[in-house]
């Protein structure tokens, strides 16, 4: 079965899917409708190519949260995804079609019973933050920030460093907390866009600021190039990343967003690098990172590659899959992943 089989035959898709959704009475709206109807083949698609169910789970819950937000029928979104497995039905084999009716329907299923059961239905991050007086900062820190207040969110971080934490218990127990956080809080639509690039762009200058160390690198230092998969623009986990390396001795190169395949063909060939990171932010940026991670292994079939972001969240599985050699599940299990990667 081809790749992005459902994308390639979306316009017959959404004909026989619009055909049976009128016959259902599930009401379409326009062109955002269709547009969702896209989406939702895109996500199946990418579940099927990498095996993975939570590729497709996870946009579902985040579709979920987003129709709650706005007030919208979850149910209605329900009867819509059975619909458009049933048009898939009448124009694709019934191995191919059933595989399809699974995803969807394990995915719905078990939102219901963990819904059900009350349990937690998307992936979260167990911090263990060092004691009370941190989480009260971070807490403050999330206030500022999503206030737009620049000046209260470098006073607070300003005030936690003259209490003696240092940058790492920093990053890891406000910065990489409140990022998550923002990150939820957008998707169910409860802050604006604005609220959450301003959170990201004040965090992003703070860390440069509190982040001035100088590092004598020596001939033997390690390199570590870290980029985003093309088209991902999500960079400020990747800079963390760094900046937790460079305390380990390692060199860095920190290209971030904007990346583009002959870009980073282009480094390898002028640099000496021993660690190419790739972040994925969402798992619509899989096949980018896959792409980039075939063509680094056809010019540089040694380099060690690792992948890491909240598209990946410690899937070793998707690990293999992308091609790539391990990853980790945030900064502070970078140090020792790396340190594994370059003895292999």
């Amino acid at each position: 079965m081809d790749k992005n089989n459902l994308t390639k035959n979306k316009e017959k898709i959404i004909q026989k899917a619009l055909e049976i959704f009128n016959k259902k009475n599930i009401e379409v709206q326009g062109q955002k409708d269709i547009d969702d109807i896209v989406y939702h083949l895109k996500y199946i698609d990418l579940a099927i190519d990498y095996d993975e169910l939570k590729i497709f789970s996870n946009y579902f819950e985040w579709l979920r949260d987003v129709f709650i937000s706005y007030n919208l029928s979850v149910h209605e979104l329900i009867r819509a995804l059975y619909a458009l497995a049933e048009a898939i039905t009448y124009l694709f084999d019934d191995k191919y079609a059933k595989r399809v009716y699974n995803i969807i329907d394990t995915t719905i299923q078990s939102s219901i019973n963990q819904r059900i059961k009350g349990e937690p239905l998307t992936f979260s991050k167990n911090y263990n933050h060092i004691d009370d007086d941190l989480y009260t900062i971070y807490d403050k820190y999330l206030e500022a920030i999503l206030n737009l207040d620049n000046e209260e969110a470098f006073k607070i971080i300003n005030e936690v460093i003259d209490k003696g934490y240092n940058t790492k218990e920093i990053y890891m127990n406000i910065f990489q907390r409140a990022l998550y956080k923002l990150g939820e809080l957008w998707q169910k639509n409860m802050i604006t866009v604005a609220q959450e690039h301003y959170g990201t762009s004040i965090t992003r200058r703070i860390m440069e600021r509190i982040n001035t160390n100088e590092i004598d690198y020596d001939s033997n230092s390690p390199v570590f190039l870290g980029v985003c998969a093309p088209n991902d623009n999500h960079e400020v986990g990747l800079r963390m990343i760094c900046d937790f390396l460079e305390s380990d001795g390692w060199k860095t190169i920190f290209i971030g967003s904007s990346t583009t395949i002959s870009s980073v063909i282009d480094i390898l060939n002028n640099h000496k690098v021993d660690v190419l990171g790739i972040s994925i932010s969402l798992s619509i940026y899989l096949n980018d990172a896959k792409e980039l991670i075939n063509q680094v292994r056809k010019s540089f079939p040694d380099i060690k590659i690792l992948v890491g972001g909240n598209a990946i969240k410690g899937d070793d599985k998707l690990v293999k899959k992308l091609g790539a050699d391990d990853t980790a599940l945030d900064a502070n299990e970078i140090i020792p992943v790396t340190k594994t990667l370059i003895k292999k």
